[in-house]
């Protein structure tokens, strides 16, 4: 139900943090790209001391993320965490796409479930655009597909919340569609009701990973609030 987007230098950070949390989220997101040397992280070790499955994330830096780097590496690292155990890899669907589908079949070989993710860091695209994007990604075989974009008005974030009602799950994946900013906090509550399987928090305040995050505390008294909490540590 809540994931909870971890900012840290190094995976003992990640892991104070995610404690103090861990009774409230089903879920943590790993951001390799924010750790200070990713690349020296034993991976297996993080996953075996997470109270929670774990997301591991490299984001590029053309989607919000720190890595300048070519993709073989970058994904590469997502490799690494899928042999360590990872739930989930996230990988951008703007990636490199024969990287990006061969790693998508190794993770399926691993059991460890794929989410394809698309961000838009400067506008909502329009309805038609947005449709397309989900289609797309919808018809990949991933297991989740993230869609995020930055409301300018109101009316953005009907765009993003009406992507609900496609149908995704017929194709054998789930949705997780939100908008980012100010604006777009509301929609990180409504997707929930709309189906989707989790929103991301942040563990505390002036830690968020994303624009518009609410705190991990704030986000389940709301959903608390509204009777919409629900758990589900197994993922």
């Amino acid at each position: 139900m809540i994931c909870a987007a971890v900012q840290a230098k190094d995976a003992a950070e990640f892991l104070y943090h995610l404690n103090v949390v861990k009774d409230k989220v089903s879920l943590a997101e790993v951001r390799l790209d924010c750790f200070r040397d990713p690349y020296s992280v034993d991976l297996e070790e993080l996953v075996a001391a997470s109270a929670v499955p774990l997301i591991f994330t490299n984001r590029h830096h053309s989607e919000g993320g720190n890595i300048h780097q070519e993709e073989e590496k970058r994904l590469g690292l997502l490799k690494k965490a899928v042999d360590a155990g990872a739930a989930y890899i996230d990988i951008e669907f703007s990636s490199d796409k024969f990287l990006r589908n061969e790693l998508l079949e190794y993770a399926n070989k691993k059991a460890c479930k794929v989410i394809f993710s698309w961000h838009d860091f400067q506008k909502t695209p329009a309805d038609k655009d947005l449709v397309n994007i989900v289609n797309d990604m919808g018809k990949s075989g991933v297991d989740i597909v993230k869609v995020v974009t930055t409301p300018l008005e109101q009316g953005d974030i009907k765009k993003v919340l009406s992507l609900y009602y496609l149908g995704l799950e017929q194709q054998g994946c789930k949705l997780v569609a939100f908008c980012m900013g100010d604006i777009g906090k509301i929609s990180r509550v409504a997707c929930l009701a709309l189906g989707a399987p989790f929103s991301f928090a942040t563990c505390i305040e002036g830690g968020a990973t994303a624009p518009g995050q609410l705190t991990v505390d704030k986000l389940f008294d709301m959903l608390r609030t509204l009777n919409l909490l629900r758990t589900n540590k197994k993922a």
